[in-house]
């Protein structure tokens, strides 16, 4: 009895134990595995700066460019601003005196005056504040790459751009030149600061060489996008480096994982960012001057999203070169979408209908695709598509008009809190990040993970053992009896005696019953 007791004990021990292991074991108490899955989660390495204060890309933000979710100030804040900033600058005094407020407020004017329709006379404002700033400068210094010019090459490249960009596309000679001189400045702001607006002025430039490159050669625009990705055999050539997975992974495992590398980062280890960085996928990608080279996916990206937001708006050309990049990272969603805003903006594509009529033929073939690999129908993906957008820019509708109620109530421009209570009062317009920005990739097998499953089935197999053994000893003993003939109740010692015919199946049965017992505890 004792003995009895004892061996009860360790088998219920051992499997309480079990039982514990294996609820954590499909609960995933692990915080680099997801065992429920089979797989590891790893944040991708786009999602780690370069530097601590860079920004960083994340896919849903693509999602709300494409559908315009994002706030923008509407045309009543830059007329107040407008006017404050005048008022400011007339309380100055003398143009010439050293005063940065001054340069601030110009740069304010002429981005308001590119903003409300008047870019000329932005481009009037900033060229008096580069000469300005220049006349403060040693001679050597002068209209070179240094950071105090920075904002004034970055706002006149712009504004330059956005003036002549329609009238050179069409084939404007004076227009031209412009677009050539914004892009210049833009890479005097470039050289003056690499970093700022997370590489936005790059692929600003880019994308005013590769116009230029069109302009000069229209078919160019057919054989590549803004950004130099080639429209044919976009399926084997887009990207030059694989997708991050299992190396990416144990690598990251190896550094401590990502909040650690996130943290060595921020304390300023560049050189673990530029390690992470070579894990991103690349883009091949074909220069406005016949040169190739590759990126990595999320700067262009960024970029476009930066020209976008910060700049001109929508247009029909970043938006098919973000369904391209975004189909190179099996974005197909995404992908869709962006392809059909181009196909929403085509007639911007060019002055010239064979081109415009290419081009969205050719967003509408990437659809087609898309679709038939997302198994999904175009008018699905095309209600959805544009009940997003419609929600977007019904929502930066609303946020201008109550701006514009504000501003003519009395309110500041200066004032922080200008639009908080709309925003507020409303879900946020922002769509929220999923897993899309995560490297999953396969769970390598591990032995304490399976560790309680193991014991679990151990000591089911051993309580069944251990049931079996003392049911063939009672067995034994002539203490349990078996169902035979009739539904009598026989006893072992019993089986010899009884001799009829008719019973002999059921005899037999019992006895292969008992032999099995003695077998199984063999």
């Amino acid at each position: 009895m004792i003995r009895r007791i004892v061996v009860m004990s360790f088998m219920l021990s051992l499997i309480t134990l079990g039982v514990v292991g294996l609820v954590r074991h499909l609960h995933g108490h692990h915080r680099d595995y997801l065992l429920t899955s089979g797989s590891t989660v790893t944040p991708a390495p786009w999602l780690i700066p370069v530097k601590a204060d860079e920004a960083v890309l994340r896919l849903a933000m693509v999602h709300d460019v494409i559908h315009e979710r994002f706030v923008r100030h509407g045309p009543a804040w830059y007329a107040a601003r407008q006017r404050d900033a005048q008022a400011a600058l007339d309380a100055l005094g003398p143009e010439l005196a050293d005063d940065p407020r001054r340069l601030a407020l110009m740069d304010d004017l002429a981005v308001g005056c590119d903003r409300l329709g008047r870019p000329q006379d932005g481009i009037a404002i900033l060229r008096r504040k580069l000469d300005l700033q220049n006349a403060r400068l040693p001679p050597e210094r002068r209209d070179k790459p240094v950071i105090e010019l920075y904002t004034t090459y970055a706002n006149l490249g712009t504004v330059l751009i956005h003036a002549a960009f329609g009238p050179a596309v069409s084939g404007d000679a004076t227009a031209i030149k412009q677009l050539g001189q914004g892009r210049d400045y833009i890479r005097l702001a470039m050289q003056a600061n690499p970093h700022a607006h997370f590489g936005r002025e790059t692929w600003q430039a880019e994308a005013v060489e590769s116009i230029l490159a069109a302009i000069s050669d229209p078919q160019r625009m057919l054989r590549y996008d803004l950004i130099g990705l080639p429209l044919s055999d976009l399926e084997g050539h887009r990207l030059s480096t694989a997708w991050p997975g299992p190396t990416y992974a144990d690598w990251m495992a190896r550094q401590g994982g990502f909040d650690a590398v996130s943290a060595r980062i921020a304390a300023g280890d560049i050189n673990l960012a530029a390690q992470v960085r070579e894990h991103i996928p690349v883009i091949l990608r074909t220069t406005a001057d016949g040169n190739q080279d590759t990126r990595p996916f999320d700067e262009p990206t960024l970029g476009l999203i930066g020209m976008w937001t910060l700049g001109g708006g929508a247009n029909p050309h970043s938006a098919m070169a973000l369904g391209h990049l975004m189909e190179a990272v099996n974005q197909r969603h995404l992908a869709w979408d962006a392809y059909e805003r181009a196909c929403e903006l085509g007639e911007r594509f060019s002055p010239r209908a064979e081109i415009r009529e290419r081009m969205i033929n050719h967003c509408r073939q990437r659809q087609l695709s898309i679709a038939a690999r997302l198994g999904e129908s175009e008018v699905e993906l095309r209600t959805r598509h544009q009940s997003e957008l419609a929600h977007g820019l019904a929502f930066r509708a609303a946020y201008q008009a109550d701006e514009a109620a504000r501003l003519a109530a009395g309110a500041s421009t200066t004032n922080p809190a200008l639009n908080a209570a709309y925003l507020a009062a409303r879900p946020r317009i922002a769509t929220q990040s999923g897993n899309e920005d995560a490297v999953v990739t396969s769970m390598p097998v591990r032995f304490l993970d399976y560790l309680p499953l193991s014991i679990a089935a151990l000591t089911t197999l051993a309580l069944i053992a251990y049931a079996l053994q003392h049911l063939d000893r009672r067995l034994a003993a002539g203490q349990v009896g078996v169902i035979g003939s009739g539904g009598c109740g026989l006893q072992k010692d019993q089986l010899i005696s009884i001799d009829r015919d008719d019973a002999l199946p059921d005899l037999l049965g019992a006895y292969q019953l008992t032999s099995g017992l003695r077998f199984l505890r063999q």
